[in-house]
């Protein structure tokens, strides 16, 4: 399926614009930080999850919060339920949370525009599209904001080992974590992690890429870690994308109070997150 273009979901992804995901990263980018502790903070995380809850309600998808301990804010989880095999899950994910230097700071200035204002924009945007567009999937398609991934993915593993012990059927996992940046003079490479993920998923998403997007150079990474892991562990098939090929991250705001838009490689973030967003239509079978 992923070798053959599909006219519906090219013309999905089509739909995505840098303007849109600006304005979601922009948004983002403007709470003091949103860091998984930062729950007393008046402008913190609670806040960015309850934007983030009622976008994705107003688009028109059936929102739940998921307490993975309590304190904390809950992670943010919307479905739309498939036509055909709606016990069948597809999971796009990213985590909602940022981090500073200072690992537990609920205070710190933590804007976390490309760690993960990026990913978190491409759930934000699939979600807007697959409204706008009034899609439907014969699998039902999670769409995951997960808190606490600066804290070691603990809202990712909270879900996906829930999920197990109930014994969900999960076609694969497709996680977004900083997909914005890149060197200045350096092509734009989509990437895609080679730690705690499925092979023949990675093979899967790569040939999406050459499909739907073939002019991108494509590579792998080597970073640890992110919410896949969490999925990846728990017996489900799932991917990681990330922004460069290579061993080490080279953003250098990465954990900064200046972690912003601004720095951000536009173009990437599109591309990055259009071949997240065909990968997932792709797994959870658009129906025509």
């Amino acid at each position: 399926m992923a070798r053959k273009r599909d006219e519906q979901v090219a013309g999905l992804i089509g739909r995505v614009t840098q303007a849109d995901l600006e304005k979601l990263i922009t948004q983002l980018q403007s709470y003091q930080t949103r860091n998984t502790y930062s729950r007393k903070n008046k402008n913190g995380l609670d806040q960015a999850a309850d934007w983030a809850a009622k976008k994705l309600s107003d688009d028109g998808h059936v929102v739940r919060r998921d307490t993975w301990k309590s304190g904390v804010t809950p992670s943010v989880i919307a479905e739309l339920r498939g036509t055909d095999d709606p016990d069948r899950l597809v999971v796009l994910g990213a985590h909602l949370d940022s981090r500073q230097i200072y690992y537990n700071s609920p205070t710190k200035r933590s804007p976390g525009a490309d760690d993960n204002g990026s990913g978190s924009a491409t759930v934000l945007e699939f979600a807007k599209i697959v409204s706008e567009s009034r899609s439907k999937f014969k699998h039902t398609l999670v769409l995951c904001l997960f808190t606490g991934e600066e804290q070691g993915s603990k809202g990712s593993h909270a879900l996906a080992t829930r999920w197990k012990e109930e014994g969900l059927d999960i076609v694969g996992m497709i996680n977004v974590d900083m997909i914005g940046f890149k060197m200045p003079l350096a092509p734009i490479t989509f990437t895609l992690s080679k730690r705690s993920v499925d092979e023949s998923l990675n093979n899967i998403v790569m040939q999406v890429v050459k499909t739907y997007i073939p002019k991108v150079a494509t590579g792998y990474t080597t970073t640890c870690c992110s919410d896949q892991r969490s999925f990846y562990e728990n017996g489900f098939p799932a991917v990681s994308i990330f922004e460069t090929p290579g061993s080490t991250v080279i953003n250098p705001h990465y954990h900064q109070p200046d972690d912003l838009l601004k720095y951000l490689d536009m173009e990437q973030v599109q591309l990055h997150g259009s071949a997240a967003m065909a990968s997932a239509a792709l797994l959870a079978e658009i129906v025509d």
